[in-house]
């Protein structure tokens, strides 16, 4: 074969490249002729068959004819297949000899690769390897560019089955090529070391004819990473980029390279990162990997500028797991703890609490975060024990470190604590259990901070008695004196100072002490000492025992105060009777009047006397006689309770200088025996018969008006006996007493007066009573009452509401001229003119009823009786018309809009706003006219209901 080539070409040395050239143009030899030439002419002359197959590559054969050239080829020896690549190369048509590899088979195409990467001593040809990456991108870009097919409706089958078919047989060629280059190199990277300077899209293509050829994502980075033996940055994001744009994830990316380690590693988190993927879904992807992995990463992360901080919140952010690994990992990769607090301490509290639970999660303890804080600079602890109250389960942890750290420590510990928000009594209970040190400690640094003895005992007072008590102690050593601690109970209320009290005495305090400071801050401040004491210690001896050592100028007062405090303690003051029958009889004096200045009955004295025996009854009475106490009430307690003790009574009245005139006023309606016990009790003590009968007969018989003629002339006032009346005796007392007031010659209005002063919870029965007795009442009717309802609904007790006509209150109250209506409580006080009483027909004083029945809501639900005082004062102050003028529907639009309610005006003016708004919405009655305190309603053209209606609303919810 090779003979008709050469005796065409003649005699190849003579002719020069050109001639060569073209003569070998016109013959066009066979793929087999060409090999068998160049096989002949190598072994006569080497420099002749290179020469013929540069020409022959220089003569730009069909493309197909490059691939059977080098099939020939494939199956003759090596020096003939260099000779022939080497023609190429020389021909500067190398890039056909990596076409040809690609359509070759698979062996044919390894074997050809061979020839052209390698020399015959087996190193590599770089620029060899440069033509191979170069043909590989130029693949890679026409992939590229076949994979956007055209849409089948604006072109013909034909051509996209013709672009599918172009494409498959491109990919087809960069596989066979990189499988071929890749078997005689051994490794990607050396097969595309010479890519390293290349510009970003064109090894983008090169990634993608890698990828198509089916190298791994790893494969591709990887030998990007090791080109030539170096990491070139550039080189390296351009092939992630490559892998990126070639369709993959950039979470492919990094479980293709999630063994990498070191320099590597941190390249190719540079890369994804500089080719703008965040941090976060970096953190994504790494937050369910193993720990190891973990800290590989976040090394890298560091590595390439990524702030501790933004590692942390981005953790957080996936998960609170993920974010103990990635302490976890900081930790293991050489940053301190103080370090990663330093870091994220200026992050959000949510944030950098995050960051000190996983601290705690991965071995540290709140000793070593506290510990770390104490040493920083700046409010770093403060921070810290913030974030540590934020964690649920520190406290326990933080108080134990206050209760073992060194005073300064723990005491700025405590500090933070209280300066994060953390309440006083919440400090103190959580370290109570450590003792008196600990607690010490936590009321220091409340100290410190500015907060008073009284902020630390309300702070106490909260706590279980036992707190309180070591607190108290505390406080004690760290100078607090008994003059602060009186001090400081005067803010309190009687239960809790109590308390305070109670555990103060345990921490020590002496209970004199307590007393002498107290009585110097003032008798308010004693009475509450003496309530405390008597709660902590029981009997009343310690401090009636005191009180009996000072001097007698302020003795009795401080007995009274004594006493108060006793009976609201004790519930009674036999205990102090009890103490007081041991010593004098100046001192039991001093606590008999002490007993009855401060309002308790001498009954009670009485009942201790009676129950205590004749010598208790004897002097009893003599005391209640010297301080001027009648006889009959002390002899007629005996009478019902303890007859026995008459002749004790009388014994101890008449030592006291009683006189026969006064056991003769007690004698009168009394039972047999009780007179007969007590004559003969007075004849025994040298009183005649003749003098008792005389002082009797003076004397009139009807009892109860004689008690109360006796109570008037002994100076009991009509206030007292209504108190009596109303207040101290059985309900059917008060009838009774009002009626014999009348009888003595009292007139309505002193009755009235009295009941006023002593009667506010049931003044409306008072009144009922006191009316009855001097008037005249009527009730309301079914029709009125509907009527009323359709304001007041069901909040007026409308069967104990009642009319009283011609009413002196009326009369007294139209101060201003002429008589007006008046309501107090369930009475409604009119003149003699008004129809009330005479059905709906009568309309003319509609409105003005249901004014008056508003005053009746306010004492049902408002101001109770003293909304009487509160509009008589307006009236008077302001003047009627002010009173009443409550500012019209433009005023009540804005105190709507205030958010005010019918109480935040006065009486007169919240009972015209309902008085208006039921005129208003009745404006088809005759004789229906604008209230006059209305000021801004000419007449009913202008009435707007919807302001009132919010008001009107209150009164029928209530």
């Amino acid at each position: 074969m090779s003979a008709r080539v050469l005796a065409a070409l003649g005699p190849i040395g003579k002719l020069d490249d050109e001639e060569l050239g073209g003569r070998l143009h016109e013959l066009a030899p066979r793929d087999a002729e060409l090999v068998s030439t160049l096989r002949d002419l190598v072994q006569s002359s080497p420099r002749n068959a290179k020469r013929l197959a540069t020409a022959y590559a220089a003569s730009l054969p069909e493309i197909d004819q490059h691939r059977a050239v080098f099939q020939a080829a494939a199956g003759a020896d090596e020096q003939t297949r260099r000779i022939l690549i080497g023609g190429y190369r020389a021909a500067g048509q190398a890039q056909w000899v990596v076409h040809a590899i690609g359509q070759l088979p698979a062996a044919q195409g390894r074997t050809v690769m061979g020839d052209f990467v390698l020399s015959p001593a087996g190193r590599k040809d770089r620029d060899a390897l440069a033509e191979v990456t170069e043909y590989l991108a130029h693949l890679g870009k026409v992939i590229s560019t076949s994979t956007h097919r055209p849409d089948d409706d604006k072109h013909d089958s034909a051509v996209v089955d013709l672009i599918e078919d172009v494409a498959d047989s491109v990919k087809q060629a960069v596989t066979s090529i990189v499988d071929a280059v890749t078997a005689i190199v051994g490794d990607i990277g050396t097969a595309i070391a010479s890519a390293v300077s290349w510009a970003t899209d064109k090894v983008i293509f090169l990634a993608n004819a890698l990828l198509t050829a089916g190298k791994s994502i790893y494969d591709c980075i990887y030998g990007a990473l090791t080109a030539l033996g170096t990491i070139s940055y550039d080189f390296v994001r351009n092939m992630v980029e490559g892998v990126l744009d070639a369709g993959h994830a950039m979470f492919e990316v990094l479980d293709a390279v999630i063994n990498l380690v070191g320099e590597e590693l941190q390249t190719v988190l540079h890369a994804i990162d500089d080719l703008g993927h965040t941090l976060a879904e970096l953190l994504t992807w790494l937050a369910d990997k193993v720990q190891d992995v973990v800290t590989r990463f976040v090394a890298a992360m560091i590595a390439v500028g990524k702030a501790v901080a933004n590692l942390v919140n981005q953790a957080l952010a996936e998960s609170f797991s993920f974010l103990q690994s990635m302490v976890s990992a900081l930790l293991s990769l050489g940053h301190t703890v103080a370090e990663l607090i330093a870091d994220v301490v200026t992050r959000p509290l949510s944030v950098f609490s995050s960051l000190l639970r996983a601290l705690l999660a991965v071995g540290k303890t709140v000793a070593d975060l506290i510990g770390t804080a104490l040493q920083a600079a700046g409010d770093v602890l403060g921070a810290v024990v913030k974030g540590l109250l934020s964690i649920g389960g520190t406290l326990v942890d933080l108080a134990g470190y206050i209760a073992t750290a060194a005073v300064d420590a723990a005491r700025a510990v405590a500090k933070a604590m209280l300066e994060a928000g953390m309440a006083l009594v919440d400090a103190v209970v959580a370290v109570a259990s450590y003792g008196l040190d600990a607690v010490r400690k936590v009321v220091d640094a409340a100290f410190e901070l500015g907060r008073t003895l009284v902020d630390v005992l309300r702070a106490a007072a909260k706590a279980a008695f036992s707190v309180i008590q070591v607190v108290i102690q505390a406080a004690v050593e760290l100078g607090k004196t008994v003059v602060d601690f009186v001090a400081a109970v005067a803010s309190f209320t009687y239960r809790s100072a109590a308390r305070l009290i109670d555990a103060a005495i345990d921490a020590g305090l002496a209970v004199a002490d307590l007393l002498a400071q107290a009585v110097a801050s003032g008798y308010f401040v004693f009475r509450r000492m003496v309530n405390g004491i008597l709660q902590a210690l029981g009997p009343v001896g310690a401090v009636l025992d005191w009180v009996l050592d000072q001097a007698a100028d302020v003795a009795s007062a401080l007995y009274r105060e004594a006493i108060l405090a006793i009976r609201f303690v004790k519930k009674s003051v036999d205990e102090a009777l009890d103490w007081a029958a041991t010593k004098t009889a100046d001192v039991f004096a001093q606590i008999v009047s002490a007993i009855e200045s401060v309002g308790t009955a001498i009954k009670d004295v009485l009942a201790w006397a009676a129950a205590a025996g004749d010598a208790a009854l004897q002097l009893v009475s003599e005391v209640l006689t010297r301080l001027g106490n009648s006889i009959s009430y002390v002899i007629d307690f005996v009478e019902h309770d303890a007859i026995p003790g008459i002749v004790a009574v009388v014994k101890g009245a008449l030592a006291a200088g009683a006189t026969v005139a006064d056991f003769a006023g007690w004698l009168v309606g009394r039972t047999l025996q009780a007179v007969t016990d007590v004559l003969q009790a007075l004849l025994a003590e040298g009183i005649t018969l003749g003098e008792l009968v005389a002082d009797t007969i003076a004397h009139p018989q009807k009892a109860l008006q004689n008690l109360v003629a006796a109570a008037v002339s002994l100076g009991h006032t009509v206030e007292e006996i209504c108190d009596i009346a109303f207040v101290q005796l059985a309900e059917d007392a008060g009838k009774k007493v009002v009626q014999t007031l009348k009888d003595l010659g009292n007139d309505l209005l002193t009755v009235f007066s009295g009941l006023l002063r002593v009667v506010v919870g049931a003044i409306d029965a008072a009144l009922t009573i006191l009316l009855e007795v001097f008037g005249v009442f009527t009730k309301f009717t079914d029709d009125q009452i509907a009527m009323a309802k359709t304001i007041f609904d069901d909040s007026l007790p409308w069967d104990d509401l009642r009319i009283f006509k011609g009413s002196f209150v009326s009369w007294a109250s139209g101060f201003n001229g002429g008589e007006v209506p008046v309501t107090t409580m369930r009475i409604f006080h009119v003149p003699s003119g008004y129809d009330w009483d005479s059905g709906v027909a009568a309309t003319g004083d509609r409105n003005i009823m249901i004014h008056e029945m508003t005053h009746c809501w306010q004492g049902e639900h408002s101001e109770g009786p003293f909304y009487m005082a509160h509009a008589l004062y307006g009236q008077i102050a302001d003047g009627r018309d002010a009173t009443y003028d409550y500012g019209g529907q433009t005023a009540l639009s804005q105190a709507n809009a205030d958010g005010k309610t019918i109480n935040d005006f006065n009486p007169e003016q919240a009972a015209t706003i309902i008085q208006t708004y039921f005129a208003g919405t009745n404006q088809a009655v005759p004789g229906n006219a604008v209230p006059p305190a209305a000021s801004e309603l000419a007449d009913w053209s202008t009435f707007d209901p919807s302001p009132y209606e919010p008001f009107v609303a209150t009164i029928r919810a209530a």
